[in-house]
């Protein structure tokens, strides 16, 4: 009669020895091979989680493999598997879990059937705790991103690894226009998992960009060997200058006091003068070293030239000598 055994073999770096957990209940016909492996803390990167069972045929006759169903999650992968397993004949059955995107506990179920009469069924789950390898964090002051002014984002990398892992130092690619380089010295700990952590600041210079809108660099670190980490870094370019409001409506028989906020988000200015609009007291709210002031004018629609108008603010900044703000008089 032919018979069918299964053990794992863990193919990861720094897991622990797999731990068997009791088979699950009976169920209706032959109970199932059902084999639990608990390979507890597990790092992971972008790389798939793999391992290998393998199969044993204990009888005396060839053992069919029937099929293989699709595994849970749908990332994962099982195979290939042989279609028969020869009297006394052991294989290896890779999968591969693809684990970005799950942290913490996790759990894979794998399914094959085999022609033998006894136990045709084979479940095979694999349970881990996944822990990060390597975790990214902003840090310190963020840089206000503007047309033409390059900008720096500062982060906490931390890298974790096997007490008896390589410390290999990765090297740093970064999308055109990106500058990415390690700063300061590198801080080691005790990780979750039993693993060992070296935590280090990493800054990235921002390219100069015109286009304003959210912009999005990759960084991506490589060891020897092949091994790679990517990370998405994402920023928006605002503009230099920001009026509030920048529009108002009056009607044809109303004047009206208002406030005017000028902004800049990269350095110092002062407001000269005004155009088309009464200044209120002249007052031109906050001192020459502030990168924002407001302007208290008296807006009369008898200056309106047109149904659409505006007040012009001249400042001292170069890039920036006019700013206006819009007047609409409904005729």
């Amino acid at each position: 009669m032919a018979k069918l055994s299964v053990t794992l073999l863990a193919a990861i770096c720094g897991c622990t020895r797999p731990t068997p957990v009791p088979s699950v209940g009976p169920s209706q016909g032959p109970a199932p091979i059902h084999q639990v492996e608990d390979l507890g803390a597990i790092l992971i990167d972008d790389r798939p989680l793999e391992a290998s069972f393998i199969l044993a045929n204990p009888g005396n006759r060839p053992l069919q493999i029937t099929s293989s169903s699709p595994p849970r999650p749908c990332s994962s992968s099982i195979g290939p598997t042989p279609e028969n397993l020869g009297p006394g004949a052991t294989t290896r059955i890779p999968v591969r879990v693809k684990t970005k995107g799950f942290m913490g506990p996790f759990r894979a179920d794998f399914f094959e059937t085999s022609d033998s009469p006894d136990r045709p069924q084979i479940n095979l789950t694999l349970v881990a705790n996944l822990v990060e390898a390597v975790s990214i964090a902003e840090s310190g002051p963020v840089e206000v991103a503007t047309p033409g002014r390059p900008s720096t984002k500062r982060f906490r990398l931390t890298l974790r690894r096997a007490k008896s892992g390589s410390s290999d130092v990765p090297r740093i690619e970064t999308s055109p226009g990106l500058v990415a380089s390690f700063e300061g010295p590198t801080s080691e700990q005790e990780g979750p998992g039993g693993s060992q952590e070296s935590a280090r600041d990493l800054s990235a210079r921002l390219p100069a960009l015109e286009q304003l809108g959210p912009q999005v660099a990759e960084i991506v670190l490589n060891w020897p060997g092949g091994r790679r980490w990517t990370h998405d870094i994402q920023w928006d370019v605002i503009p230099s200058w920001r009026v509030v409001p920048k529009s108002i409506v009056l009607t044809p028989d109303e004047s009206r006091r208002v406030t005017v906020a000028a902004r800049s988000t990269d350095r110092p200015f002062r407001i000269l003068t005004v155009a088309g609009a009464t200044l209120d007291g002249h007052r031109i709210v906050a001192g020459a070293d502030s990168a924002g002031q407001s302007v208290e004018v008296r807006l009369d629609p008898s200056r309106a030239r047109s149904a659409a108008s505006r007040v012009d603010f001249m400042t001292d900044d170069p890039r920036n000598p006019l700013v206006s703000l819009n007047v609409i008089v409904p005729r």
